[in-house]
């Protein structure tokens, strides 16, 4: 069976964008002559169209998914025999319920992306959601239904903003004038604070010795929580937060006894505040460093801190258990 050649570009324009590679450099990434990519892709006219082979090598080789059945139900798959196509109805695409319009999606998605450092397929793999439903939804721009973006909303913690934007129901499908949700607006409503479940543990840092050779303060972590707070808005779907109270000058961007929120899933970047557990002695409990992830390379980390002097320690791989991030304000609040 072999695709259209109008449904290959499309795929192929969604495997440059997450990629970053030419249709070249695909078609040698995926084991394929340049010319099995090349013509269908630029050479339209010449009316090649490439086999679902072809697509599966590509897919298996980036790791960006091609579904048949997704494009057949978005009437976008061509069959190359003429008369069977005549012969079976093309089907319509089925909507169930609200729909987010794709505009809106695609920038809540690049929203979530930045902040979370994830990849779409992550973020479906977080959120429940199957992977070719959302990568479709993202880069081939077929409307996903609201239940799809609020479960990413409450994996990440990023609230979608454009709740009444570019939102669409069955009526539109219908052909019925829906012009007029779009300009509505949200009214706002009282938030009972005292109302919030405090479910999120506070967990306890103590001083401990380090190796003499160690340059950063050393903590214990214990097990069992101090005490429980309430949730920001960034950490409401996070499962594995937590928080802690920040040591005396552990950080030069916190204070003493601040509350500082962690979560053990999110990516941890040059630039960030990370709480590292590190195993030094494999019969003693992980030691706890908190710093400035200031550098990475195949080996080991460096953290810094700035105070009470500027102090930099670089750290093995293989003695760091786990980093877990800590939360900047805006990623607190989920901004």
């Amino acid at each position: 069976m072999n695709v259209g050649n109008k449904q290959f570009r499309e795929y192929i324009d969604a495997v440059k964008a997450v990629t970053g590679l030419s249709p070249t450099a695909i078609a040698t990434k995926a084991g394929l002559s340049s010319s099995t990519v090349n013509t269908p892709y630029y050479r339209p006219e010449l009316g090649v169209t490439p086999t679902l082979r072809t697509i599966n090598k590509i897919a298996k080789a980036t790791d960006v998914p091609f579904d048949p059945m997704s494009f057949d139900e978005l009437g976008a798959m061509e069959d190359i025999d003429e008369n069977r196509e005549k012969a079976r109805p093309r089907k319509k695409p089925v909507f169930r319920g609200e729909k987010v319009g794709s505009d809106a999606f695609q920038r809540y998605m690049k929203s979530v992306i930045s902040q979370t450092g994830l990849s779409p397929t992550m973020i479906a793999k977080i959120s429940g959601v199957s992977g070719p439903t959302l990568t479709n939804a993202y880069y081939t721009g077929a409307p996903p239904t609201r239940r799809t973006v609020d479960r990413i909303a409450q994996a990440t913690g990023i609230p979608f903003a454009g709740a009444t934007e570019g939102v669409t129901t069955d009526d539109e499908n219908t052909g019925r004038d829906t012009s007029h949700m779009a300009r509505c607006q949200p009214i706002p409503v009282p938030l009972d604070v005292s109302a919030l479940e405090k479910d999120l543990p506070i967990v306890f840092l103590h001083i401990i010795e380090v190796p003499s050779n160690n340059k950063l303060e050393g903590y214990s972590m214990k097990k069992n929580a101090i005490e429980f707070c309430r949730r920001p808005p960034g950490v409401a779907g996070a499962p594995n937060a937590y928080a802690i109270y920040a040591p005396d000058d552990a950080l030069v961007k916190y204070d003493s006894g601040d509350l500082l929120f962690l979560v053990p899933d999110r990516p941890v970047k040059p630039g960030d505040h990370a709480l590292v557990h590190v195993q030094y002695k494999m019969d003693q409990e992980p030691v706890v460093h908190l710093g400035r992830l200031t550098a990475r390379s195949a080996t080991s980390i460096t953290l810094s801190i700035d105070r009470p002097e500027p102090t930099q320690q670089r750290i093995a791989l293989d003695k760091i258990v786990s980093i877990h991030k800590i939360l900047s304000n805006r990623e607190i609040f989920g901004i």
